[in-house]
């Protein structure tokens, strides 16, 4: 097993004396570790798109959407792993930008819609060369084989979280 490589910002310094023996540890945390891969990886995306003017973050959104859409607004969140009020606020600069729409079902006007306009699949066609290229970038470094090893290992770990 490859062990985590973490570079303290105090190397020189001792621990604190305050805390608890073995704190180090916490440093191969799941979450810890997590977090900060994809932060990188969320920073390699986001200067790869930069050109087309989206985020990575945006960029996932408008995928979703693409692929159901319109949505309710809660079965997105849930789909994404995110909650409601961080998806709302993901979605308004993509509404502010004509390339979602939010408005309330016909049938239901409790229930939000999503919906990919026109200009959002325009948006997400010009953005997929680049897209490509970043991904091809990432798995042509990391490896086929290690990273479909590696995205079922995430699913894993996402279905160990509870509901």
């Amino acid at each position: 097993m490859q062990k985590c490589v973490y570079t303290p910002i105090m190397q020189d310094q001792a621990r604190q004396p305050d805390l608890p023996e073995g704190i180090e540890s916490a440093l191969f945390c799941a979450c810890f570790n997590l977090r900060k891969t994809a932060r990188a990886i969320t920073q390699f995306y986001n200067a790869m798109l930069q050109p087309s003017g989206l985020l990575a973050t945006q960029f996932s959104l408008l995928v979703a959407l693409a692929i159901d859409s319109p949505t309710p607004i809660s079965s997105l969140a849930e789909a994404l792993g995110m909650d409601r009020t961080t998806l709302s606020r993901n979605l308004k600069p993509l509404q502010h930008q004509g390339l979602v729409q939010v408005a309330p079902d016909d049938a239901d006007h409790r229930i939000q819609l999503v919906a990919l306009t026109a200009e959002g699949r325009a948006a997400l066609v010009a953005v997929m060369p680049l897209w490509q290229q970043a991904q091809q970038q990432i798995v042509g470094q990391f490896g086929a084989d290690r990273w479909h090893t590696l995205l079922a290992d995430l699913s894993s770990m996402v279905a160990l979280t509870p509901e």
